[in-house]
């Protein structure tokens, strides 16, 4: 990790900077699941910004294999310094995030619920079991009905159910621009079954 950071600044080449990236994936790769207690700690203790990227970065590349560490990613996802990349973290690990990320739209607040909200959408029809939660987002009048209503599209595929949600909101102009998102994304869900 130190030989890492060393290597890339602000003058690395987009060549130099694959040629990290293919390193690092070979190193992390190596070590497996014996390095995620090393990319946690990274990830929340280092000032080295390069540090957390690559940190961050290793549990994204071990996917499915990072799940030992999704309750560690989750408490993550509530901090400044470390709540986007415990997003993209737990958006790789896949479907055993989801219950962490359906407790994390229960309970946070602001920024990290918007991150986990999405990151619901980025699972598509297999986080259906959170569509309730996310229906009763759209239906309050809560500024987290717009990343809401962009992720039930992605995850309910009943229209009848998504469009009359999504029409309560097109003239509101907290979010309308979600709604027309929404809408737009269910009418051509709409076409491409017919």
């Amino acid at each position: 990790m130190a030989e890492l950071c060393k290597q890339v600044n602000k003058e690395t080449s987009g060549e130099q900077g694959w040629a990290c990236d293919a390193t690092w994936t070979n190193v992390v790769q190596a070590v497996g699941t014996n390095g995620l207690p090393y990319y946690l700690k990274w990830m929340v203790d280092s000032e080295d910004q390069l540090c957390k990227y690559w940190s961050g970065h290793a549990i994204v590349i071990l996917g499915p294999a990072a799940e030992p560490a999704i309750p560690t990613l989750a408490g993550l996802l509530n901090k400044d310094h470390t709540g986007y990349a415990a997003a993209r973290c737990l958006a790789a690990i896949g479907l055993a995030a989801i219950p962490a990320v359906m407790e994390a739209v229960d309970t946070l607040t602001n920024r990290p619920r918007a991150m986990a909200i999405e990151i619901l959408g980025e699972f598509g029809p297999f986080a259906r079991p959170a569509v309730p939660a996310l229906i009763q987002i759209i239906k309050s009048d809560s500024p987290m009905a717009w990343p809401a209503m962009q992720s039930l599209v992605e995850i309910e595929t009943n229209q009848t159910v998504v469009l009359p949600l999504l029409a309560l909101h097109v003239s509101d102009t907290n979010s309308a621009i979600g709604a027309a998102y929404a809408l737009e994304i269910g009418r051509a869900s709409c076409r491409e079954r017919v």
